[in-house]
């Protein structure tokens, strides 16, 4: 995976939040993908795929930021497959993910607010393309791991500049879960959920490095 110094040095804003190398979930291909934030005035990174990372050339770095608001999570029905899931389920993978963003910028020190401000960074996500496969299926093919199923879902994170409600940086990323080893192949919700984790961890490491923590 490229570094995040050779991704965001030219337009000096560290946006890579998904250290996907030492995780359980596997990057795929976003070949097509539209995302369904404006990308005007942005740049993409080409060395970052399969991720999609977009950023505004001379956007200050993340470390002129010290508080977040974190917008409700929405949920990009486009995809006709999500409509076909439990809508319990999704709203409460919605309510999950942006719990573990305030859980981890916070666990760091960073205020979560409401307001926009001058150090204030506004953080919107959106779910996409979400498959939950069926629980019944991976438990009866257990014993042939290879047979399993696997949930993948698509996040979109918009990073702004709040006063200005300016956004300074895209990050579009798709992951798919293991079939061998996955601890929880009776779980059709696990693999996203994992996905969310490490977007939640990769966003405070990437604040931290921009603070030198």
């Amino acid at each position: 995976m490229p570094s995040l110094r050779r991704i965001t040095s030219s337009a000096g804003i560290l946006f890579m939040p998904l250290a996907l190398a030492a995780c359980g979930t596997a990057t795929k291909s976003l070949e097509g993908y539209a995302p369904s934030t404006s990308l005007t005035g942005l740049k993409q990174y080409q060395s970052a795929k399969p991720t999609l990372v977009y950023t505004r050339p001379g956007a200050p770095g993340l470390g002129n930021y010290n508080s977040f608001i974190i917008d409700p999570v929405r949920v990009n029905y486009r995809n006709g497959s999500i409509k076909g899931l439990d809508q319990k389920q999704v709203q409460k993978m919605r309510k999950k993910l942006r719990a573990q963003l305030i859980a981890e910028l916070a666990a760091s020190d960073y205020r979560i607010v409401t307001k926009p401000g001058r150090k204030t960074m506004r953080i919107s996500m959106t779910i996409d393309n979400l498959k939950a496969p069926s629980a019944v299926t991976n438990v009866s093919n257990l014993v042939l791991p290879f047979s399993l199923a696997v949930g993948e879902v698509t996040i979109e994170g918009a990073f702004r500049q709040s006063s200005a409600n300016r956004i300074d940086a895209v990050v579009v990323n798709r992951a798919q879960g293991q079939r061998l080893l996955n601890s929880k192949p009776w779980s059709t919700w696990s693999d996203a959920e994992k996905s969310f984790k490490e977007w939640a961890v990769g966003i405070r490491k990437a604040v931290d490095r921009a603070h030198g923590k």
